[in-house]
């Protein structure tokens, strides 16, 4: 983002994998440890190391909190920027 002149900022591209509202937990959790044992697996980390993705498997809890922050840091360049849409 310093190149854009947004000195401090880190852009970043994400990918995630959300359920509706009310969803059970037992539900997200059992969801939520396939998910991580799939990108656990060598061949998976593999394949994505060479897409030059990186690979975290984190719980929905820690996706939601890290969501929070990125939202709360953009909201802070949004509004010292006056950026419009």
């Amino acid at each position: 983002m310093a190149e854009a002149g947004y000195a401090g900022y880190e852009a970043v591209s994400s990918q995630g994998i959300f359920a509706p509202a009310g969803t059970p937990a037992a539900v997200i959790r059992k969801l939520n440890l396939e998910i991580a044992r799939i990108i656990k697996q060598p061949d998976v980390r593999e394949r994505w190391t060479e897409m030059g993705i990186e690979h975290t498997a984190n719980t929905s809890e820690e996706f939601e909190s890290w969501l929070a922050i990125q939202g709360e840091e953009m909201g802070k360049l949004i509004r010292a920027n006056n950026i419009k849409p």
